[in-house]
């Protein structure tokens, strides 16, 4: 058997490839949220701050459910107790979409402020 001067021997590893090429990718995705975070912060975002002021957000919307559903409690006693009050009735339904329009005004006002906060819909 004779063997050709040319003959070259080549090590195929698709695994090392695959392996390297996704940690190159990772890294580089991790190189560029970095950027993200550091310009972020070049810009003056304070993320402890906007987290505090999300918590309070969220604190003064459950305050304000919560208020819409005693007042919702209060409405079907009012209903229960004098039939055909469409007059209370009306006034309480008032009140509530006020209450509403009031924690969404909030809410997309904070939304503004902090782009972050939309993603916590």
């Amino acid at each position: 058997m004779e063997i050709p001067g040319k003959l070259v021997v080549r090590t195929y590893a698709p695994a090392r490839r695959f392996i390297l090429l996704a940690v190159t990718v990772l890294l580089g995705l991790a190189a560029v949220y970095l950027m993200f975070e550091l310009g972020r912060q070049q810009a003056g975002f304070d993320g402890i701050q906007a987290a505090q002021e999300r918590a309070r957000l969220e604190d003064q919307i459950a305050e304000m459910q919560n208020d819409a559903h005693q007042l919702r409690v209060q409405l079907d006693a009012f209903d229960q107790t004098i039939p055909g009050c469409a007059n209370a009735r009306a006034l309480v339904n008032e009140h509530l979409e006020a209450e509403l329009h009031q924690v969404y005004a909030a809410f997309s006002l904070a939304a503004h402020a902090d782009q972050d906060l939309k993603t916590r819909h």
